[in-house]
């Protein structure tokens, strides 16, 4: 990135990743080149979602450690869910040990309009992965966050602005989650397309004690 390129007018967060090359050289990459389907499994090849759209539902196989990238597309089939082996299990206690170690999730955009495939985040997917600190929850095309998907996720730090293109927040999806507020003035900011909250899906923030503020864009 030229970041001469850019007009900066507020504070800015940018992600990328270092690579050694092959003469043990640190060279940037971008996170959305740095993809490895071959870390994922499909667990169900014909996902169906509410708007009639249909592709392959997966979840990592191999361990990950710090950034993770998720594929638009694994052998020719659109990634439209992310699942885990906690979803599988509905034990509270219980995370995804392949995760445990992911602390910033982005999705491969399809286009140069950062559009993505992917639509839903299954339930308990995330669950206890307390080293979690970004979701790429603006991702244009993301509809659904799961049940519990980030329940005890508690260093979640940019989820405070949930703005994107999902509609739905399904129960306890975020039940002691982010990370403790900087500032008694912190609030949750959430994005006008969500239409659908669950059922306490963000009770018992962590930390925000008695000055838990929330904005509906």
């Amino acid at each position: 990135m030229d970041l001469t390129t850019y007009s900066i007018t507020s504070d800015s967060i940018f992600y990328t990743v270092w690579q050694k090359d092959q003469d043990g050289n640190l060279a940037a990459v971008s996170v959305f080149e740095d993809i490895h389907p071959e870390y994922f499994t499909i667990t169900n090849n014909n996902y169906n979602i509410s708007t009639g759209e249909s592709g392959c539902e997966v979840k990592l196989t191999t361990a990950v450690v710090g950034k993770l990238t998720v594929p638009a597309y694994i052998n020719n089939q659109k990634v439209i869910a992310l699942r885990s082996s906690a979803s599988d299990n509905i034990s509270s206690d219980v995370r995804d040990p392949n995760l445990a170690s992911v602390t910033h999730v982005f999705f491969e955009p399809i286009n140069e309009n950062g559009d993505v495939n992917m639509r839903d985040i299954v339930a308990n997917t995330f669950r206890q992965c307390t080293a979690l600190k970004y979701v790429q929850f603006s991702a244009k095309g993301l509809r659904r966050i799961g049940e519990r998907a980030f329940q005890n996720v508690k260093n979640l730090i940019d989820a405070h602005t949930l703005v994107g293109t999902f509609t739905m927040i399904e129960k306890n999806a975020f039940t002691r989650a982010f990370a403790p507020p900087e500032t008694s003035d912190d609030m949750l900011i959430i994005g006008g397309n969500v239409t659908d909250f669950g059922n306490a899906c963000f009770s018992n923030w962590n930390d925000f004690g008695d000055n838990d503020k929330f904005a509906v864009l």
